[in-house]
């Protein structure tokens, strides 16, 4: 995929999912008790029906960093495949939770049940084909920036998974809650804006003639 074409994608599917994150925290309600408040004229449940698009902009980012792949090694181009198939199924968890069934009402029905699984495990393997991606480039100085990038990510979405767990099982219905798990959404999309702005900052070296690695 095009370099521009592919930074777009992510840059875009980086600023909508920091827009899902804190449409997740604004509208989705506690603990205790489902808020199911509006924004923007849209509740929680709307929003949800577009959250499969996320993981298919990502998937385009990605695609444009596996082009001239050789660079990451037999465990970068492991783990790139490993991101990519994660975000594919995460994008089928995704429209099957939100967008096959009435979730306010089965929501702990089987098809939601098994669409939540699938989304847990998606994001495992996201996590673990991030991990190999940036560890194959931690030696190579052109890339440091990007393997940092990755590491890190990967670091602070399992504390803030955690953190948000913890509350969970410990608040008492506080919008607490929601803020942790919202903010799992701001390490995520950070990274993919600045995985777009890499791409887009590439494509236009080459547009200059430069040698670009």
């Amino acid at each position: 995929m095009k370099s521009w074409g592919s930074g777009w994608a992510g840059i875009c599917g980086g600023l909508l999912y920091l827009f899902f994150g804190a449409a997740f925290v604004i509208t989705h309600g506690s603990t205790t008790f489902n808020r199911n408040d509006t924004w923007l004229g849209f509740d929680n449940f709307d929003y949800g029906e577009l959250s499969f698009v996320n993981p298919i902009l990502f998937l385009l980012l990605t695609l444009g960093f596996e082009r001239n792949a050789d660079y990451m090694g037999k465990r970068g181009k492991f783990g790139i495949k490993l991101t990519q198939v994660s975000l594919v199924l995460q994008a089928i968890s995704h429209f099957i939770t939100n967008n096959t069934i009435d979730l306010e009402h089965d929501w702990r029905g089987p098809i939601a049940t098994n669409g939540w699984i699938l989304y847990l495990f998606s994001v495992l393997l996201l996590l673990i084909g991030m991990l190999l991606w940036g560890l194959s480039l931690v030696k190579k100085e052109d890339y440091r920036f990007l393997a940092c990038l990755l590491i890190t990510t990967v670091v602070f979405s399992i504390a803030m998974f955690v953190v948000g767990a913890w509350i969970s099982n410990n608040s008492d219905g506080s919008q607490m809650w929601e803020v942790a798990f919202g903010l799992t959404y701001l390490p995520v999309g950070l990274c993919w804006i600045s995985l777009g702005v890499l791409r887009l900052s590439k494509s236009r070296a080459l547009a200059r003639g430069c040698s670009v690695p």
